[in-house]
C-alpha cells in the first residue's frame, strides 16, 4: 500500500491536516526511489483534485478559469 493508496476520493480531509501533508509530499518527492516520488506526486495531484478542483462550483467558476483547470487535468498523466 502506497501514500497514495489513502488519498481515493471520496476521502473528507480538514485544511489543518493540509501542511502536513505538503510536507510529506515535499519529503518524499525528494527519495531517491523513484517509486516513491511517483506516489509523492501522485499524492500531490489527489491534494490538488480534492481541495480545488472538486470545490469549484460551475455556476459561480468563470468558464475561463474552468477551461484552465480542466486543460491542466486533462493534461496529467495516467497510471
Amino acid at each position: 500500500m502506497a501514500v497514495v493508496d489513502l488519498m481515493v476520493a471520496p476521502v473528507s480531509l480538514n485544511a489543518d491536516s493540509v501542511p502536513v501533508l505538503l510536507q510529506v509530499v515535499t519529503v518524499l518527492w525528494d527519495h531517491y526511489t523513484p517509486l516513491i516520488q511517483e506516489q509523492a506526486r501522485e499524492t500531490l495531484v489527489h491534494l490538488i483534485h480534492e481541495f480545488v478542483i472538486s470545490k469549484l462550483d460551475d455556476e459561480n467558476t468563470p468558464l475561463a478559469t474552468r477551461k484552465n483547470i480542466e486543460t491542466l487535468d486533462e493534461g496529467r498523466p495516467r497510471p
